[in-house]
């Protein structure tokens, strides 16, 4: 059955806006080499099409609000293993927990990867209040590092996240596993690219935090 009925309340608007986050989810769970249609996705969420654009402008919009949403997701995770270290931490177990952060949320970063082509068909606005709530959870986490890391500037933890990123999408887009990259691997004839993920990203991460606290606490 089609929900036609428009809502009202702010409380069943955000209802709503998540049936809708929900149904994409879904079609691309089902669907992951393509995004859905806005009608897919309405079909989908039992809602008429014209419905969807009360929330949404696009299927881009819809998608990069799921990335939005799973990215606090990973760092709501990140967050609650990062509070264990504040009394003793230590580099591997800091690693360790971006890696276990990951594993708990494996939606985050196939959808981070795709971002920059959904902010191509997205309201600038909407694309801006994305990065500003994204980049304030980096400060954020950024400023816990800081604490956790004597020597350290106010800055300079987000900083570090930004680059951890950097490491995360790139690997991620080489070592990512999948039909259609095993399909071209297997063609192509090298070995090269198979590589196991977490485990290439974990050695990455670390070798950038103990180069970043090194050069903090003064040593070459």
């Amino acid at each position: 059955m089609v929900i036609r009925q428009r809502a009202i309340l702010d409380a069943d608007k955000q209802l709503r806006r998540q049936a809708i986050l929900s149904a994409a989810a879904a079609e691309w769970l089902d669907h992951p080499e393509r995004l859905a249609s806005v009608e897919e996705v309405a079909r989908r969420a039992s809602l008429a099409k014209g419905t969807m654009y009360l929330y949404f402008t696009t299927k881009e919009e819809i998608y990069l609000a799921l990335h939005e949403q799973h990215s606090h997701q990973f760092f709501d995770t990140l967050e609650a293993l990062l509070s264990r270290e504040r009394s003793r931490p230590g580099l591997k177990r800091l690693t360790r927990d971006i890696i276990d952060a990951i594993r708990q949320n494996p939606a985050f970063l196939p959808l981070a990867i795709q971002c920059p082509s959904f902010e191509r068909n997205a309201d600038p606005d909407t694309v801006a209040r994305c990065k500003v709530a994204i980049g304030a959870r980096l400060e954020r986490i950024g400023a816990a590092v800081e604490t956790m890391v004597p020597g350290m500037k106010k800055g300079e933890g987000a900083r570090l996240w930004i680059r951890s990123y950097g490491l995360m999408l790139g690997l991620w887009q080489l070592t990512a596993p999948g039909p259609a990259r095993d399909a071209l691997l297997e063609r192509a004839g090298t070995s090269v690219f198979r590589l196991d993920y977490l485990v290439q990203l974990e050695a990455a991460l670390h070798a950038l935090w103990r180069g970043t606290v090194s050069q903090v606490k003064g040593v070459q």
